[in-house]
Formats: structure tokens, C-alpha cells, sequence
């Protein structure tokens, strides 16, 4: 168990990717299981939207918890058989 930790702000990278429940994280102690669960919501999300192979990490740096997404390539299905 590490130190304890507010977080202050949440960023992403890009900036322009959004996911509602990236705020609410903010203004609370960092939690791994929280942070775990918006990860897999955001990987949840792209894959909706066809990109299978999305990682996303986070990088705790003085009370500001980055998400970094990379969506990768994006498929589309073009007929059921």
C-alpha cells in the first residue's frame, strides 16, 4: 500500500477524449479498484465503437491522475454470415 494520495485533477491523453465517470474521480483519495473500473469503461466504450485492441494506462503524478488512450485501429464488420 502507498502513500495517501487526493486526487486533484483528472486528465487525459488525448485531451479530447471524454468518458463521464473520468470526473468522478476527482476531488477523492486515489483508489486502484475506482481507477480499474473507469479503465475498463473507457475500453468498453472504444470497443463499442469498433477499436478491439485499446489500451489504457494512468500515471499518478502529484495528485493529477492521467489516463493515456490508444485507441489503436478501429474495425468495422462488413457482413454476418
Amino acid at each position: 500500500e502507498g502513500e495517501y494520495v487526493v486526487i486533484n485533477d483528472v486528465k487525459t491523453l488525448p485531451e479530447d477524449f471524454e468518458i463521464s465517470e473520468i470526473k468522478l474521480l476527482a476531488g477523492k483519495p486515489f483508489s486502484l479498484e475506482k481507477t480499474n473500473k473507469v479503465i475498463t469503461k473507457i475500453k468498453l466504450k472504444l470497443m463499442n465503437k469498433g477499436y478491439k485492441d485499446a489500451k489504457v494506462s494512468y500515471q499518478l503524478k502529484k495528485g493529477i491522475l492521467i489516463l493515456k488512450v490508444v485507441p489503436g485501429k478501429k474495425y468495422e464488420v462488413e457482413s454476418f454470415s
